[in-house]
Order: structure tokens, then C-alpha cells, then sequence
């Protein structure tokens, strides 16, 4: 496998600050006060959801460089997440747990893509272990907070 982009890692190393916010904010002992852990779930579970609709798009995106005879199939698996975001973030109470289903169904979609040959040869060295932390940061804000 190819050496994922030193700005691309940093980049998405960086992008997981806002999961760990909204999961430390969950834990009771916390020096946040009350509102201040509400605000920090709230903007982790927009972030996740706003984060699985960018995947969505980057595999559109993927699909649709792929010469000139894209797979029509990822085309419209690739509006998924978008849709499963906006959803997902319609139910209260659950929407951290929808979401994390949503990055392990991406990370699926992803698999197929690479499998396909339509995402850089690093794009799974990188999602695997983003993957990872995010469905654990949105499985500790599921079962801690009502999000």
C-alpha cells in the first residue's frame, strides 16, 4: 500500500478533535459545566453527521474520475450517506448511534471502492484506523448522553 499523504494525515488527525470534545463531554467528570458539554455533543453529532455526507461525496468523487465509464451502482450508493446523515440527526436521542452505523456501513462502501480500484491505494490505510476512533467516540456519546 502506498504512504498515505503526510497534509492528508494531519488534516484528518486534526478532524477527530471534535469527536473526542463531544465524547469527553459525556463523562460526569468533566470540568465542563453543564451547558458547555451540551453545546460540545451537540456540535460533535452535527460534525459526524456533516463528516459521513464528505465521505459520501469523496466516493461520488472517486466514481466520478474513473474514465469515462463510471459504476452507476457506487454513483448512487455514494448519495447514501448524505441522506442517512440527515436522517440520523433527526432522531433524537439516537443520533450518535445511527451515525456511527452510518461510518461502519461507509467504511464497507469504501472497502468495495478500493476493491474496484477507484480510491488512491492509502484511502483504506487511512480509514481504517479514522473509522475506528470515530465509531467509538459516537458509541461512548450514544450510550452516555441523549444526543
Amino acid at each position: 500500500m502506498s504512504q498515505i499523504p503526510k497534509t492528508i494525515k494531519i488534516i484528518a488527525t486534526l478532524g477527530l478533535l471534535p469527536f473526542f470534545l463531544g465524547a469527553i463531554a459525556t463523562f460526569t467528570v468533566s470540568i465542563l459545566d453543564f451547558d458547555t458539554k451540551v453545546l460540545f455533543i451537540k456540535i460533535s453529532t452535527l460534525y459526524a453527521g456533516l463528516i459521513l455526507s464528505f465521505l459520501g461525496g469523496c466516493l461520488f468523487g472517486f466514481e466520478a474520475i474513473n474514465g469515462k465509464n463510471p459504476n452507476k451502482m457506487r454513483l448512487w450508493l455514494s448519495i447514501i450517506p448524505t441522506l442517512w446523515s440527515l436522517i440520523a440527526l433527526q432522531i433524537p436521542h439516537f443520533s450518535a448511534s445511527i451515525l456511527a452505523i452510518g461510518f461502519l456501513v461507509v467504511y464497507e462502501f469504501d472497502r468495495k471502492s478500493s476493491l474496484a480500484g477507484t480510491v488512491p491505494a492509502w484511502w483504506l490505510s487511512l480509514r481504517l484506523p479514522l473509522t475506528a476512533i470515530v465509531i467509538l467516540n459516537l458509541t461512548i456519546i450514544g450510550f452516555n448522553h441523549a444526543s
